[in-house]
């Protein structure tokens, strides 16, 4: 089941996907259109539109995380840790961008996993000291679920796959629910309406004048 879901042809350089997203915290409700670029192992772009307006831009790169918002007038620029606290789990590019495109975002390869085999899905278990991890395979070996369970905390990191679609022979999800359970939930939905296989794109970002930086 692992050798099959790394072998579900990912073989891209770049993506342009237009998406649908719902954000709900405990304080907050909003719906936004979404462009994220993606040029493979380099750069992920999103940029949140309402009403046809960038609202905010968030910029990743392997070494950098930067995102600002137009309405409040404020931005980021610094490391992972700020992304690592809002879903409340470890993460780099690579798992953000696996995240995205419905690939493990553990290597699966290099974990010793207990796997199970019922109705017809590939459960695939590890847990060490530090984390509980459960991924669930469909019979397609498609990424299901991932369940990231910090162990001593409640934190806990749940991503669905709910559907999937298939784009120049690029397997990429659909619809997916984001459910970070900390203190307070983040849940954020996204569904997938339009994806561009290997365009010619750029990459625009920059921190607008008299941004005030936050920590």
């Amino acid at each position: 089941a692992v050798n099959d879901h790394y072998a579900i042809n990912k073989d891209f350089s770049t993506l342009q996907i237009n998406a649908d997203v719902d954000f709900l915290n405990n304080s907050l409700e909003q719906s936004f259109s979404a462009d994220i670029r993606i040029q493979k192992g380099e750069t992920i772009l999103i940029s949140l539109k309402k009403f046809g307006i960038t609202g905010a831009k968030v910029l990743i790169t392997p070494d950098r995380v930067s995102y600002y918002e137009s309405l409040t007038g404020t931005h980021y620029d610094g490391n992972f840790l700020f992304l690592s606290d809002f879903l409340g789990t470890d993460l780099n590019y690579n798992k953000v961008e696996n995240l995205l495109i419905g690939t493990s975002i553990f290597d699966l390869a290099e974990e010793e996993l207990t796997t199970k085999i019922e109705d017809g899905v590939y459960k695939l278990y590890k847990e060490d000291d530090k984390l509980s991890l459960i991924f669930v395979l469909d019979g397609l070996a498609r990424m299901k679920q991932e369940v990231i369970n910090q162990k001593g905390s409640t934190d806990k990191l749940v991503i669905d796959y709910l559907t999937y679609q298939t784009e120049n022979q690029i397997v990429l999800p659909k619809d997916l629910l984001i459910r970070a359970m900390q203190k307070h939930d983040t849940n954020l939905k996204v569904q997938y309406k339009k994806v561009n296989v290997n365009p010619n794109i750029s990459f625009p970002y920059n921190i607008p004048n008299g941004s005030k930086a936050i920590k």
